[in-house]
């Protein structure tokens, strides 16, 4: 948390202007209204404020891609100390930022999804565009050809975002500049518009981090504010903000890809990688985009041995599978068992090492009073104590990890520090065009994990850290359960 908050000053500034073209106003003012009124009530948080009726004015919320916790800290820090308005004006407040806890994966598809799900939307298909297709038994999507064809109903809830391939490119070959462009124009599209609610997705800040870390975001978070004030100022009717993203980014020397290793390891031991699960010995891999998770699909039976052999291979931290109602977790040093069982309204949680301790969360275990026979705890009390621990809410994100998409895999992965995983054909694409990359995402790891979460909704700021799916869990009874158009934003 910051120690003060941050004012700036208002400055004036000419914008384009669009108009969306589809109407949910009903839909979007509730989703920001909830948004920014469950920011105070955080899943750890104390009594929930009054339900009474929020401020006034037009609500916007924008989602800024791969921002890290950290990042949006010492960002908006500096922000504070060159941007103090001394006059009171009508600079904003802002509350935060406070930690988000991203999904397992931390993936933009999965964790968005998630976040809005209290909305009705659809789980995607799979963790990223391709993906293994269970019912059909055959690998989907990752080609040009299948872009936009495969639907992932998050892209459609947002009022505004950068749409198209060739759109997209261009933001991860030039992503400093398209950061100012995408903000520009998203904007733009909310002062055109004639809702009072609006939700925005910003890509750039992805790509940004990916090609120059995330210290090079500084330009995006000075240029936004310094809109945002000048469109409050402009506005009549108050304008109120809720920023945010979906996970975080990790990185540090070039990232080398795991992905070979894990396909000779895999080959080594006697598995065929294939696109079809036709043969007793077939493993289904799935490398899209270069991120720092994997996944795996096997015959059923299977998991246990091809989890042995992923993790020996060079590259890879931990992963981990379903074993009937309990979860798997192994590295290559042993192997821990993750329980959950009902506890009132909750659940409560038991990890419990075998010839192992993948999570490193021994050590919390005996911290919480653990024993060979009291090993469950509810999720509030293991929230709190690995919140602060390499591997950030593990047992739940892990667990859930299997349940965010229409097609869980048999074994997610977290690869290790330095490397990331990827096809070939990606890693080829990102030499020639931004390089090889330093900054990722994906994994299990605190860096990858924790977005941020700020507002300047007066009373609403975060009071301690939110996990990925309860951010709009306050005035749940309100929620709107229409599903969002169908009808694709204005690009």
């Amino acid at each position: 948390m910051l120690d003060a908050p941050l004012r700036f000053k208002a400055q004036d500034a000419a914008q384009r202007t669009t108009r969306g073209r589809r109407d949910r106003a009903l839909v979007a003012s509730a989703a920001l209204l909830l948004t920014a009124t469950t920011l105070a009530a955080g899943p750890r948080a104390g009594e929930p404020p009054s339900a009474g009726p929020g401020p006034t004015g037009r609500f916007l919320v924008i989602v800024l891609d791969a921002v890290p916790f950290d990042t949006a800290v010492e960002l908006t820090g500096r922000l504070a100390e060159r941007r103090v308005d001394d006059d009171g004006g009508s600079a904003a407040v802002w509350g935060g930022p406070g930690p988000l806890l991203s999904s397992l994966p931390s993936t933009t598809s999965v964790a968005l999804t998630a976040i809005l799900s209290r909305f009705g939307l659809a789980l995607p298909p799979g963790y990223e565009n391709r993906f293994f297709d269970r019912e059909a038994g055959e690998v989907r999507g990752g080609s040009l050809g299948s872009y936009g064809k495969i639907r992932f109903d998050w892209h459609h809830f947002f009022d505004w975002q950068l749409r198209g391939f060739l759109r997209k490119s261009k933001a991860y070959a030039r992503p400093l500049r398209y950061n100012v462009l995408e903000i520009d124009r998203a904007l733009a599209a909310f002062e055109a518009s004639e809702r009072d609610a609006f939700l925005v997705y910003v890509n750039s800040t992805d790509a940004t981090g990916h090609s120059h870390g995330p210290e090079a975001m500084d330009r995006a978070f000075d240029h936004l504010f310094e809109r945002l004030e000048a469109l409050r100022a402009r506005l009549r009717a108050p304008l109120h903000v809720v920023l945010l993203s979906d996970h975080g980014l990790g990185g540090g020397p070039k990232l080398r890809n795991a992905f070979p290793n894990v396909a000779r390891a895999l080959k080594r031991a006697g598995w065929q990688r294939r696109k079809r699960l036709k043969t007793p010995d077939s493993v289904v891999l799935t490398p899209f985009g270069l991120v720092s998770s994997c996944e795996a699909y096997t015959g059923e039976g299977d998991e246990a041995d091809v989890t042995e052999v992923i993790v020996g291979a060079e590259g890879v931290d931990l992963c981990a599978y379903r074993d009937g109602s309990s979860w798997i977790v192994a590295d290559r040093d042993g192997r821990a068992v993750i329980e959950s069982r009902p506890l009132g309204d909750a659940r409560a949680w038991s990890y419990t090492p075998r010839d192992g301790d993948p999570l490193e969360l021994a050590g919390v275990v005996a911290e919480l009073g653990g024993s060979d026979r009291a090993r469950f705890f509810d999720e509030g009390r293991w929230f709190d104590a690995t919140l602060d621990t390499r591997y950030p809410d593990p047992l739940y994100r892990i667990a859930t990890g299997f349940e965010l998409v229409q097609n869980p895999a048999s074994i997610l992965c977290s690869v290790a520090d330095g490397y990331l995983y990827g096809s070939k054909s990606a890693s080829f694409a990102a030499r020639f065009s931004v390089g090889r990359l330093e900054w990722t995402h994906g994994a299990l790891t605190r860096d990858a994990t924790l977005g941020f979460l700020m507002t300047d909704v007066p009373g609403w700021a975060p009071d301690g850290a939110v996990r990925f799916d309860e951010a709009l869990d306050f005035l749940a009874d309100r929620l709107i359960t229409e599903r969002p158009s169908s009808e694709e934003s204005t690009p």
